[in-house]
């Protein structure tokens, strides 16, 4: 038995380590050449730096979610017949925070609370998951812990990285925070290799839909809200949908009389890194379509909505 140092792997059959090599190798064409990203084990606690082609090294990154035998089913079953996948990513809609952090929504000024994307839980997911529809929705609020955020956020500088860390109004040199940095990126860790874990998991192709809403009231992250009412997000890299699903989705809002923005007020979307093909787009309903930003109760146009954007995934999974 030998072990790696660097990866801290141990291999017991040095033809099983080669056999796992040839099988990365052969699948090189449907698979990212190189991955770099920041994982945390949830199992150690440690922050890993990696990147391929060893498959035994990316898997065991992955450990903790059982990473190396969905990786290998994904390349054994590369060759069936492919069905179209919908992940929904749901990051913002919570208001809760974790018990034993001593706060709660309560606690929340009204600016702060103009940056929840409140009741997305219900506005996107599915009525019936499936294996070809499926929702993960982070469970606290994200004044605690953002998991949209980047590592080195250039946001940090303006206390909206992964821990939010504000001056107080009136007090400049006096932070205002919800959690401790360790404990925000312990749960942003937790909830990426979640992700990542059923990325992998789903056959290809996987479409993730990222999904959010905006306010319409002058916010933290958008002094200035356009009149829009549907924003469409995509990354100019490898993730980036097909022309043609973008003009579709784009063009399904707007023959609902809706007024859309394209990369509007906001722009790119989600991305986790992992060694498939995949591809992401961001969908931001405006606040005012679906609720009452003043009393934050749900409008009547909720139930509307959402028959919509149910209406959208259907088209989608043709």
């Amino acid at each position: 038995m030998r072990a790696n140092r660097a990866s801290g792997i141990e291999h017991s059959e040095e033809p099983r380590w080669r056999a796992e090599k040839q099988m990365w190798a052969n699948a090189k064409n449907s698979l990212s050449s190189k991955i770099v990203d920041f994982l945390m084990c949830p199992s150690r606690r440690h922050i890993r730096i990696f990147s391929a082609p060893k498959a035994s090294v990316v898997a065991d990154c992955y450990a903790h979610c059982s990473m190396r035998q969905l990786l290998y089913n994904n390349l054994n079953n590369n060759t069936m017949e492919q069905k179209k996948n919908i992940l929904l990513h749901i990051p913002h809609s919570s208001t809760a925070f974790p018990e034993g952090s001593g706060y709660t929504f309560n606690d929340l000024n009204d600016e702060e609370r103009l940056l929840i994307d409140y009741y997305t839980d219900g506005l996107f997911a599915p009525l019936h998951s499936s294996e070809q529809i499926s929702d993960i929705v982070f469970p606290y609020c994200r004044l605690y812990c953002d998991v949209e955020r980047l590592i080195n956020d250039p946001l940090e500088e303006e206390g909206l990285g992964i821990s939010y860390r504000r001056f107080t109004r009136g007090h400049p040199k006096t932070r205002r925070s919800f959690s401790t940095l360790s404990s925000a990126f312990e749960l942003y860790a937790d909830h990426h290799a979640t992700m990542s874990k059923e990325i992998v998991r789903k056959q290809a192709p996987v479409l993730l839909l990222d999904c959010h809403s905006f306010s319409s009231l002058p916010n933290l992250l958008n002094f200035n809200p356009p009149n829009i009412d549907i924003c469409v997000g995509f990354n100019d890299d490898s993730t980036c949908p097909s022309e043609a699903l973008i003009k579709y989705i784009v063009q399904y809002f707007q023959s609902l009389g809706y007024k859309v923005g394209i990369n509007n007020p906001f722009s790119n979307s989600k991305t986790f890194e992992v060694p498939v093909v995949y591809h992401s787009i961001m969908i931001e309903v405006n606040k005012r379509l679906y609720m009452d930003e003043q009393s934050l109760e749900k409008t009547a146009g909720f139930d509307r909505v959402r028959k919509e954007i149910q209406a959208l995934y259907d088209y989608l999974l043709e």
